[in-house]
């Protein structure tokens, strides 16, 4: 049960801090998020790539000793899977992800992440109506200066301190409840 709700719970606001790190810092997305040439799905795919919410998830303990490529895999010990492996092999990695969504964050096959779609939509519909509401949001603190959190499944900071000019309020019409 626990891994079915750190799977549901630690990914979507993960990827949506990694992504907006990444926009704010690469001058491909903007740097300052204005202006940019690429857009926010391109941002959630190289951060899927290089950077995901959740790089680790899967465990799995060899009934008997398994041999993978050079290195044996001892037998009941446990051996962690990073679905995001894959993505970081120079020998298939040339660097440039732009419209290239076959990174293996999601995993693959018939154990594939069945709300994938659903969630980059969330994910990108959350970060493009932050960025609609505060646009010249940049970071607060050199890059450098971030702390992530540690552990072997997540890839999270503790916090992403921003800087940003105060919006007006926003006109928000209430709702009346009218119970007879």
């Amino acid at each position: 049960m626990l891994s079915f709700y750190g799977a549901g719970g630690e990914a979507q606001p993960n990827l949506i801090t990694n992504t907006l790190l990444l926009m704010m810092t690469d001058e491909r997305f903007g740097g300052g998020l204005i202006g940019g040439s690429l857009f926010t799905r391109d941002a959630l795919d190289e951060v899927l790539f290089h950077d995901p919410p959740i790089a680790n998830f899967c465990t799995t303990y060899p009934r008997t000793p398994v041999l993978i490529g050079d290195t044996w895999l001892p037998a009941h010990q446990p051996v962690l899977i990073g679905l995001a492996a894959a993505n970081t092999d120079p020998r298939i990695n040339d660097g440039d992800h732009t419209g290239n969504r076959s990174h293996l964050s999601w995993s693959v096959g018939p154990h594939a992440c069945p709300a994938r779609t659903l969630a980059y939509q969330i994910v990108q519909d959350a970060i493009d109506q932050l960025l609609d509401a505060v646009p010249d949001m940049a970071l607060a603190v050199p890059r450098e200066e971030l702390v992530w959190r540690p552990g072997p499944f997540h890839r999270a900071l503790t916090r992403l301190p921003v800087t940003f000019r105060p919006a007006p309020a926003l006109d928000v019409p209430s709702r009346t409840s009218t119970r007879g």
